[in-house]
């Protein structure tokens, strides 16, 4: 609905909206703010960032924020919810976070790291992919499951280190991930998908 729009400033919710579909202000990137009527039964603000009405579950993030600290009211972070956040730098993600919907952080360009709680089991389908300055991630030792696509083109990560407690790694999992010259597998290395180390065919390196 607004996907780009590079002059929205601020977004105002009234009391009448039951429902907000994914990616409505992905790449929104001069988006600061969002106002919810109080009187709105399905949606709130905190710390700037549009949620549920009981705050658990992240909705969207502005575009134009360059620092987040998601609130620990927060247990799920929605589909999307960060997708083309352009200015975005550097996320905190509290412990009571136990669910990262599919392609959270797709598209965050400038997002340069991220330490993943030991809260959570699963990185989701495409929920790092195309996070091109990502140049360090903390993968817990509760992930069981990295997801395909999961971290696809983030073309600034050198090294990433797989924890035992992960059995599967997904299809193109870290796809194009160009610059990725070390893997270390803790314990026995999992189930790996179909190119999910492939890299640039033209530098000969897989």
């Amino acid at each position: 609905a607004f996907i780009a729009n590079l002059n929205l400033t601020s977004v105002t919710i009234p009391s009448s909206v039951t429902s907000i579909g994914v990616t409505v202000f992905g790449g929104c990137s001069s988006l600061t703010s969002f106002v919810v009527d109080s009187k709105n039964q399905h949606y709130s603000v905190v710390n700037k960032l549009l949620c549920s009405k009981d705050g658990k579950t992240l909705v969207a993030c502005p575009g134009g924020l360059k620092s987040v600290t998601i609130p620990s009211s927060v247990t799920t972070i929605g589909i999307a919810a960060f997708e083309g956040c352009l200015s975005l730098k550097s996320v905190t993600i509290p412990s009571s976070v136990t669910e990262i919907g599919v392609w959270a952080f797709c598209d965050c360009l400038n997002l340069t790291s991220v330490t993943i709680p030991s809260s959570v089991t699963e990185i989701g389908e495409a929920v790092f992919s195309y996070c091109e300055s990502l140049t360090s991630v903390t993968i817990p030792s509760s992930v069981t499951v990295i997801g395909k696509e999961a971290f696809e083109g983030c073309l600034s990560l050198t090294s990433v280190t797989i924890p035992s407690s992960v059995t599967t790694i997904g299809d193109c999992a870290f796809f194009e991930c160009d610059r990725l010259t070390s893997v270390e597998f803790k314990g026995t290395p999992p189930s790996v998908g179909f190119m999910a180390f492939y890299a640039d065919f033209a530098t000969g390196s897989y």
